[in-house]
């Protein structure tokens, strides 16, 4: 979700009136002495510009969906001052720029989806102390105020942004939705060996979704792993095995250091494997596989998810485990 009502910089705007205004006078000055050489003149001054009015409001800035129950977000507000006026019957912006030193006031109107904090913020205020502490900082949003919006169960609601501006009130509503967020968990290997002629794979899969509260999340899946060899002169098939797992996330860190730590709990699966040789026929046996031996069974993402990729090493069986973490939306109930 990103709603921003901003308008383009005055700097922006302000140079492309200048060129806009210094191309119609060329053409005019070309149309009235046709044939003739003319002198570049500048552009009007300003004094031409007529009717000026300001308008006052608001640029804000919402993280983008899912917003999750139990977690907190940055929201940045930035009061702006727009200028227009009118020129040679033409309305236009000049000038649009941000506002320091404005009291906003912040409040949700259901307390029970969610609380903003501070409750009143002064815009330019964290810029101004971060600039006094670091000289050589710069920033596009010196007028920017900062507010944090607490998650606390899912639901609809509308955050109030309200401030007196030279004497007039701009007050935006903006709708949120929190929902109950779940993480959708992938997990790929492939193991390989190769030994006295003897090549043979190893991979399995598992996709699960981890629900929770915001801060505990479970989930469940089969890990499903197939096998296949070769073995001159012998022949091998097998049905694989699966791996019934289970996983536990919990969010963890500051709100705005988040980490998801994830711990996979393996389960032990049958497998059953086919030889045939030459002479000696077939023969079929049947093993216990416990891929804890193998995979990795722990793993930390970013709150927002990500991937983590782990080797492989075991008797003699090289390859490499992929975990990939995406946060997903649940429902608002």
């Amino acid at each position: 979700m990103l709603r921003s009502s901003s308008a383009p910089s005055g700097k922006f705007v302000y140079v492309l009136l200048q060129r806009t205004l210094n191309l119609a006078l060329m053409l005019a000055l070309s149309l009235g002495s046709a044939g003739q050489a003319t002198m570049a003149q500048a552009a009007p001054p300003a004094q031409e510009v007529t009717n000026v009015s300001t308008r006052y409001h608001f640029s804000i800035r919402i993280p983008p969906d899912p917003i999750c129950v139990g977690r907190d977000y940055d929201i940045a507000v930035i009061p702006l001052a727009d200028k227009s006026g009118n020129y040679q019957g033409q309305k236009i912006k000049f000038d649009t720029k941000g506002l320091a030193n404005i009291t906003i006031g912040a409040l949700v109107k259901n307390k029970s989806i969610g609380t903003l904090s501070p409750s009143k913020q002064v815009s330019g205020f964290a810029w101004a102390i971060a600039h006094a502490l670091e000289s050589t900082m710069e920033s596009d949003n010196p007028g920017e105020a900062l507010f944090k919006f607490h998650a606390r169960k899912a639901g609809e609601t509308d955050l109030y942004f309200e401030a007196l501006i030279n004497g007039k009130y701009v007050g935006p509503v903006v709708p949120i939705k929190v929902v109950n967020c779940k993480y959708k968990l992938t997990m790929n290997y492939l193991m390989r060996q190769s030994s006295h002629g003897t090549t043979g794979l190893l991979f399995g899969h598992l996709d699960t979704l981890l629900e929770g509260n915001g801060e505990v999340y479970q989930g469940s899946g089969v890990l499903d792993s197939d096998r296949t060899e070769a073995m001159a002169p012998c022949s091998f098939s097998s049905a694989g095995f699966d791996s019934p797992a289970t996983i536990t996330g919990k969010l963890t860190g500051s709100p705005d250091d988040q980490q998801l730590k994830v711990a996979v709990d393996y389960a032990p699966g049958e497998s059953s494997a086919t030889i045939t040789c030459p002479i000696v026929g077939a023969r079929t046996t049947t093993t216990t596989e416990d891929p804890t031996n193998w995979l990795a069974a722990n793993a930390t993402f970013l709150g927002i998810g990500g991937a983590q990729s782990f080797p492989i090493d075991f008797a003699q069986w090289f390859g490499r485990l992929i975990i990939t973490v995406t946060p997903v939306e649940g429902s608002t109930s």
